[in-house]
């Protein structure tokens, strides 16, 4: 073959090429549509299912006024012209004011649903419209044409219906601003059905097996429980007995809704009754618990080679619990009923991240806890009470005397609050120096040792005069008093009395004091609080009063 006959062959494959690619770009462009289409169809089945599947009394339950006529002002053109022959409804029972709607059987808020890849919103809007009853003694010539079927509309006479208008808008390029949109209707109505079998047997409450459930649970349509019954003629009515707290039963349709607020066990009976007055009822237990909740023990401290019991404090939950221990040793158990045991170490070790778990039976996220446990000479301080000292004297206090248990050393030692002049040595606790202003001192000793173990103690410091004209406090702690309620004022003393200013700290809020030592006001909190009065003369002598003043 020549050149001249390729290249004449090639132009000729392009040409044809050419022509028909639009028809290809045509044809896979329509088949996705059509594919996209297909699949809208089968979401408006879906919701047109979800309609039939409830009873027409219950279709405007949850759809508060206001939101269902957002909804209808917001709908689509098209949907809208749909809506013009139907009349607002909604659930008459809800407030003027309420905005329910979205958790409805039938929500006010689109769904939405994907189908290969493509996203699709259902969304349902429910009305009135009434339909003209057919003339069956009318005869139509036999060459006339058959009139059209009337549709439903507002106009007030004939069979009333629910309408419910479904649609399902999606995102395409072949569509207008790229919105597609499918409706689909179906009628309701809510009319009693005629009854043909006059001979019913009487009515019969399926049996209910007992039930558990968790304060704070929810019923609510179409999540609910339902109560079963056989035979009966309609229509039958529904009453119940001994339901859990914040539940109530339905009377036409036997559903039991509402939130469970009180943990207990209740005795339910269901009783269900025909047109024809025949009753029949069940009994069952609904077992009501708080939640699974596991209280932190916090840290623990066990002395070494000692055989050891903890309790771990549980509460709500269902029985029977499972109960696991990690972080701690082998032979180390936890049993059913939540007591950890075994034998401390011989040398001092801490166990980081000793983790507890417990679950119940009744299908909740398990309840867990995590703590420190040390185990260790035990690290303790006895009280230490000093003798009356005179001011002017030089003091030297051991206070690791008063240790009981020496704990992991090193040890140090801290204090807050001591008399004035004195300082302790953090390393051995040795209390030195020479007191330099009375009175009286509450001082607080705090130990710790190498492994976090800690011992607090409050010691009591008197500080009498050294002789002459030594600045003292002479009046006593204030009495307790009385939580908001105003109180008689307290007046501080000292001697010698002249030229004094007096401060105090740790006063409760809503309490003051004077710098004529006056203390007065109205307690605004209980608790014990620390206090300290602080007398000063003009020579810049100080004397203090501490003590721990309780507010009831």
């Amino acid at each position: 073959m020549s050149l001249l006959e390729v290249l004449a062959a090639m132009f000729v494959i392009g040409t044809v090429m050419a022509s028909i690619a639009p028809f290809l770009v045509t044809s896979v462009a329509l088949s996705d549509r059509q594919r996209a289409d297909q699949s809208a169809i089968q979401v408006a089945n879906d919701a047109i299912e979800r309609v039939r599947a409830l009873s027409a009394d219950s279709l405007a339950i949850g759809r508060s006024k206001a939101e269902v006529q957002r909804q209808w002002n917001e709908a689509p053109e098209k949907v809208g012209e749909l809506l013009e022959s139907m009349e607002l409804t909604w659930d008459d029972s809800l407030s003027d004011l309420s905005t329910e709607g979205r958790k409805a059987a039938l929500p006010t808020e689109p769904i939405e649903v994907e189908v290969n890849n493509v996203v699709y919103r259902q969304q349902w809007y429910l009305g009135r419209c009434w339909q003209s009853k057919a003339d069956a003694t009318a005869t139509p010539a036999p060459s006339a044409t058959p009139a059209p079927t009337e549709s439903c509309n507002k106009t007030v006479t004939g069979v009333k219906f629910l309408r419910v208008v479904v649609s399902v808008d999606w995102k395409h390029a072949a569509c207008p601003d790229q919105f597609c949109l499918y409706t689909a209707s179906t009628l309701i109505s809510n009319a009693e059905d005629p009854t043909f079998d006059t001979v019913q047997p009487p009515p019969t409450v399926k049996t209910v097996v007992d039930q558990f459930s968790y304060v704070g649970d929810v019923l609510m349509l179409p999540h609910h429980f339902q109560i079963l019954s056989t035979g009966g003629r309609p229509a039958l009515k529904w009453v119940a007995t001994g339901l859990p707290t914040g539940l109530a039963i339905d009377v036409d349709s036997g559903a039991i809704t509402g939130t469970f607020m009180e943990a207990k066990t209740f005795t339910v009976e269901v009783k269900v009754t025909d047109k024809d007055n025949r009753s029949d009822y069940d009994t069952f237990t609904w077992t009501v618990t708080d939640r699974l909740t596991l209280t932190n023990p916090g840290k623990q401290t066990t002395p070494l080679n000692t055989n050891v019991t903890l309790a771990m404090v549980v509460a709500g939950g269902k029985a029977p619990l499972t109960w696991t221990l990690t972080g701690l040793p082998a032979g180390w158990t936890i049993n059913s009923s939540g007591v950890i045991s075994g034998r401390s170490p011989a040398v001092t070790t801490l166990y980081s991240d000793v983790t507890v778990k417990v679950t119940d039976s009744g299908g909740q996220p398990p309840a867990e806890v995590s703590f420190d446990w040390l185990m260790a000479p035990p690290l303790r301080l006895a009280q230490f009470t000093p003798p009356g000292v005179a001011n002017g004297t030089s003091v030297n206090y051991e206070l690791d005397d008063a240790l009981t248990g020496a704990g992991v050393a090193p040890l140090t030692w801290s204090a807050t609050d001591l008399p004035d002049g004195l300082t302790i040595n953090p390393s051995t606790g040795t209390v030195t120096g020479t007191i330099q202003n009375g009175t009286r001192y509450l001082t607080t000793i705090t130990v710790t040792d190498r492994m976090g173990q800690q011992q607090t103690i409050t010691v009591v410091v008197s500080v009498s005069t050294g002789g002459g004209n030594d600045l003292r406090v002479t009046s006593s702690p204030i009495p307790s008093k009385p939580v908001n309620v105003t109180m008689t004022p307290y007046s501080a003393s000292a001697v010698p009395a002249a030229g004094l200013t007096w401060t105090a700290t740790g006063l409760p809020l809503g309490v003051t004091m004077t710098t004529g030592g006056v203390v007065s006001g109205k307690p605004a909190a209980r608790g014990v609080y620390r206090v300290r009065l602080t007398a000063k003369n003009k020579s810049g002598e100080l004397a203090h009063l501490m003590f721990d003043w309780t507010i009831t």
